[in-house]
């Protein structure tokens, strides 16, 4: 039914569009004649929207420089990212946390955050050299796994060797976190005092006796502010009151 494909495909692309200015819908047309149609032309929010999109640039893409590092990309994705996904997913949700508790910085933060984002360092297989995984050694790495003799050869190789690099660069950066959280909880731990410690003021008593005279000296912490300090000035005013009319008796 090759006519009735392209009748089909002809009104999608002309009346059809106009079934993405329904309020329930609310997307952009692929035609922007579709905005001279009635339901078109009562959607200027989106006829703004689609206009301001349309001035954007897109990202310059080159298919043959692609297809040179495809391969090596793919596998390189599968192995670092996809199998490695539980001990990477450990780590990044540690740094989250620590940043979330308030026991690394946002500049500590984001300098972990790019240790485990960068491309990983690993042994070359064939070379025994250490090497950055970058764009031209995923294009000397795509050459050897699509070249028929070598390419099961070289899938393993290299499988492996970022596997072991991964692993351990995920690991000592899930190791320096954890060793940074017992640091920073240590130090942000306050030392723990019972309430009736701090609401008790300490007293040193002194009492000297002399015959039928008595005299009392109370040293108070200031620890309880004015009130503590005023109710000692008071208590000694009364011993002392105390005292001397004892003495006039006598």
């Amino acid at each position: 039914h090759q006519e009735a494909a392209k009748a089909f495909i002809a009104w999608v692309l002309t009346e059809g569009q106009k079934i993405w200015f329904d309020p329930n819908i609310n997307r952009l047309p692929a035609n922007p004649n579709a905005f001279n149609l009635p339901e078109g032309q009562a959607r200027q929010d989106l006829k703004e929207i689609y206009q301001k999109i349309s001035k954007v640039k897109g990202i310059e893409f080159n298919d043959t420089l692609a297809l040179l590092y495809e391969k090596g990309m793919q596998f390189y994705f599968k192995t670092v990212l996809v199998d490695l996904n539980p001990l990477l997913k450990e780590a990044w949700k540690k740094l989250v946390e620590l940043y979330m508790e308030g026991k690394i910085t946002k500049s500590e933060f984001e300098e972990y955050a790019k240790k485990l984002g960068d491309p990983i360092e690993y042994v070359d297989p064939y070379t025994g050299k250490k090497v950055k995984w970058t764009m031209e050694n995923a294009i000397e790495v795509t050459a050897k796994l699509k070249d028929p003799k070598t390419g099961a050869e070289a899938k393993t190789k290299y499988t492996t060797a970022w596997k072991n690099a991964a692993t351990q660069k995920y690991k000592k950066i899930l190791d320096e976190l954890k060793e940074l959280e017992k640091t920073r909880t240590k130090t942000q731990t306050p030392t723990e005092t019972s309430p009736q410690e701090t609401s008790t003021p300490t007293q040193t008593e002194t009492t000297t006796r002399t015959g039928t005279t008595e005299t009392a000296t109370t040293t108070t912490t200031q620890e309880e502010g004015g009130n503590t300090t005023l109710l000692a000035v008071i208590a000694v005013v009364i011993i002392v009151a105390l005292a001397a009319l004892a003495l006039r008796r006598r």
